[in-house]
């Protein structure tokens, strides 16, 4: 089965990374609780995750709810 979708020049191109994923998600939850943390944005509202493209900035997020527990 074809769909014939137009196409153009849309995904003709791909950048090799030096890692095996894109993007980073960060959950926090508190221990023994069911509702995870939210990060809220002006435009996007709420998100229960936060995503990151450098693992380092992730981890220091993720050191500093460890740093509240």
């Amino acid at each position: 089965m074809t769909l014939e979708l137009p196409v153009g020049n849309t995904f003709t191109k791909y950048v090799t990374l030096d890692r095996p994923w894109v993007v980073v998600n960060l959950v926090v939850v508190q221990e023994f609780a069911l509702k995870p943390h939210q990060w809220c944005y002006p435009v996007v509202g709420c998100q229960a995750y936060r995503g990151y493209f450098n693992l380092e900035q992730a981890r220091k997020e993720q050191a500093r709810f460890a740093g509240q527990a």
